[in-house]
């Protein structure tokens, strides 16, 4: 089995990648002078360490090429050429973590190899706190990838039961999943390590710029993560379009207006981004006033809301998606960094609401 999975997952991706690796191996290593390129890359070492704001944009680059690797693998499960990797389902559930383990961490293992000199370079200068920190993201996305690629092997097919099955606890004391809690109660049930890994990844981030005192304490590294913070979760996003329009479509012939449709991702997002907020006020109530925190607060739900009306922007699929979320980032992080944060948050709700008013009803389900 674990040769079957070497040549359909690592050898297919390594070879349809070649071009990518190589262009990478270049950049970082053909462009320095030969004798200088040790030197130069353990200052550049040295800056990610002691940067927050740079260590913030590493992780992140590392998250996306994580990503990378796992729709890669999605896509090749969900192959109908492949469906004997559903056959993995007579294997135990440990041996199947074993074997999943090994194919991710190999498709990862140009990060891993990287971050493993950052790692022994911190710990050097003294950064245990930092170094450990290192070595629990790393753990937090191989966990990701082998539960989604886990997942798809044994219970896609069977969506529905997992939903149902889901928090017992609620249907012990008999109460009823309203419509607008339907998107939290598929996080908890559907999504919940995904969203876990993808909550710790932000706090994470966020407590890189908010561990020091007044006096290292930067606003616009904190903006520029804070945003950072905020993209990360547009996977979530994703996934909560496809279960409205897929799993749930009966609920475009129910009669309810587009406002209340737009507070079912607002209710959402506000509870998703409620930990953040939390954390923040905590950390950072004497470096940033709580009038500037809730406006960010704001503008985190905006911008979750506008990548919602994007992906209803006809004939949307995820790699143009993902290029146009990014976009939107680099777009609101520029703006954000001028100071006007409370003209940034309206701007983005009246530009969502746009959108999400326009696109609603010419939005088509592309299987």
């Amino acid at each position: 089995m674990l040769k079957l999975l070497w040549k359909i997952f690592v050898i297919r991706f390594y070879v349809l990648n070649a071009g990518f690796f190589l262009f990478s191996f270049i950049l970082i290593f053909g462009v320095v002078y030969p004798p200088q390129l040790i030197v130069v890359h353990t200052s550049l070492i040295y800056g990610i360490i002691q940067s927050n704001l740079f260590t913030a944009v590493v992780l992140f680059l590392w998250l996306l090429y994580n990503l990378k690797c796992i729709f890669f693998s999605v896509r090749i499960i969900t192959r109908e050429e492949n469906t004997i990797l559903y056959n993995m389902q007579a294997i135990s559930p440990a041996r199947q973590w074993i074997l999943l383990l090994i194919c991710h961490v190999t498709l990862y293992l140009p990060i891993i190899i990287y971050s493993f000199f950052i790692i022994y370079l911190s710990r050097r200068q003294g950064y245990l706190l930092y170094s450990n920190g290192l070595i629990f993201f790393q753990l937090l996305m191989c966990a990701l990838g082998v539960y989604t690629y886990y997942f798809y092997i044994n219970f896609a097919w069977k969506e529905v039961a997992i939903f149902r099955i889901g928090l017992p606890v609620i249907k012990q004391f008999g109460f009823k999943i309203q419509l607008p809690y339907y998107l939290v109660y598929y996080t908890l049930c559907s999504r919940k390590i995904i969203f876990f890994i993808l909550k710790l990844t932000g706090l994470f981030l966020l407590n890189s710029v908010l561990a020091g005192d007044n006096d290292q304490f930067n606003m616009r590294e904190f903006i520029l993560v804070f945003m950072i913070d905020i993209l990360i979760h547009s996977l979530l996003v994703y996934y909560y379009v496809e279960f409205m329009e897929k799993m749930i479509s009966f609920t475009r012939n129910l009669p309810i207006t587009r406002l209340f449709r737009f507070s079912l991702f607002l209710l959402t997002y506000s509870l998703l981004l409620l930990p953040d907020l939390c954390f923040i006020i905590i950390k950072g109530f004497q470096l940033i006033p709580i009038y500037i925190i809730l406006v960010f607060y704001g503008i985190a739900i905006a911008e979750l809301l506008l990548f919602t009306s994007t992906l209803y922007i006809s004939s949307m699929k995820m790699k143009r998606y993902l290029q146009l979320i990014f976009s939107i980032y680099l777009v609101i992080s520029l703006l954000t960094l001028s100071g006007y944060y409370t003209c940034i948050l309206l701007a983005t709700l009246t530009l969502t609401l746009y959108l999400f008013n326009k696109q609603y009803y010419k939005y088509e389900v592309f299987m």
